[in-house]
């Protein structure tokens, strides 16, 4: 606790002395401090780091567990409500910019996900402010996987959808930031009448699947967990075309690869099923081969 306590005292000094991080260097004078059992004062350093234009990331999830010490749940609710309302200042620097908008779509991301904690947050309002932090921040993966994950358990689907379609479409200003396995989902669930349908279906599952290739000169070599979603969505859209088409079986194994190596197996039957029957063909082989992989996750 000495050192702890010491620790503290430099970081507050370096805070005093104008430091340029002071957001992040409250939030680690806050986890000092429920280190050392004293929430109350980690709450006290945090309500100060969350009143910054720019929030540490770590500030939300380090108050989230401060206040299930405290009880104090009030506090939190007010300090993301505060910096939900600040929103983005029309700046013109392009990276003081980026780093607001990540910041507020922090601040909803954690409304959202505190729904239940705080108990005020109706839950198509919590879903509404997902997709605001996305919004914001069109070109952020991860936060885009979190979304799905939350709308799946949330019955927000419709509005994942809707925000996913909105962020893709043709004439989006952000569209050129998505992450290709936004623009590769949304290209699969946009337009199932049309007469290319197919060979869109086919593209966006390649695409997905290319990115979990291990890490080479021409890319690839993304968490495969973190695509999932988007590899899951089109494979529905693939297993959705009657008839199945011999033309979508190169997309159907990749996809399914892809799926196999995070553990959803079901889709990836579901694809593999209805991957060509006849044993003399390459596609069928390794179709065999991934479904008794399959069975095996089962």
């Amino acid at each position: 606790p000495d050192l702890l306590v010491a620790a503290e005292s430099h970081l507050t000094e370096a805070l005093a002395a104008g430091a340029p991080n002071p957001s992040e260097l409250l939030r680690i004078v806050a986890q000092s401090g429920l280190r050392r059992g004293a929430p109350d004062e980690a709450q006290r350093a945090l309500v100060r780091a969350a009143g910054y234009e720019q929030v540490d990331p770590g500030v939300w999830p380090t108050f989230v567990e401060t206040v299930r010490r405290t009880g104090d749940i009030r506090t939190l609710r007010e300090a993301l409500d505060r910096r939900i309302d600040r929103g983005v200042p029309d700046v013109r620097d392009p990276a003081r910019r980026s780093a607001l908008a990540e910041a507020s779509a922090d601040a909803l991301e954690w409304r959202a996900r505190t729904a239940d904690l705080l108990g005020d947050v109706p839950p198509a309002d919590a879903v509404a402010a997902f997709t605001g932090a996305v919004r914001l921040t069109p070109g952020d993966a991860a936060r885009w996987a979190r979304l799905h994950a939350y709308c799946v358990q949330a019955d927000g689907m419709d509005a994942f959808m809707a925000v996913l379609l909105e962020a893709a479409a043709p004439d989006a200003p952000d569209r050129r930031a998505l992450p290709v396995e936004v623009r590769a989902a949304a290209q699969a669930l946009a337009s199932p009448t049309d007469g290319d349908h197919a060979k869109k279906l086919g593209e966006s599952a390649l695409a997905v699947a290319w990115l979990a290739r291990p890490a080479s000169a021409d890319g690839g070599g993304r968490d495969p967990a973190e695509i999932a979603w988007a590899a899951e969505l089109i494979a529905e859209a693939i297993v959705a075309v009657e008839p199945p088409t011999r033309a979508l079986d190169t997309a159907r194994l990749a996809l399914a690869e892809t799926l196999l190596s995070t553990a959803r197996s079901e889709t990836a039957l579901r694809l593999l099923e209805q991957t060509a029957a006849d044993a003399n063909t390459p596609e069928a082989q390794v179709a065999a081969r991934l479904r008794a992989q399959a069975h095996m996750q089962l």
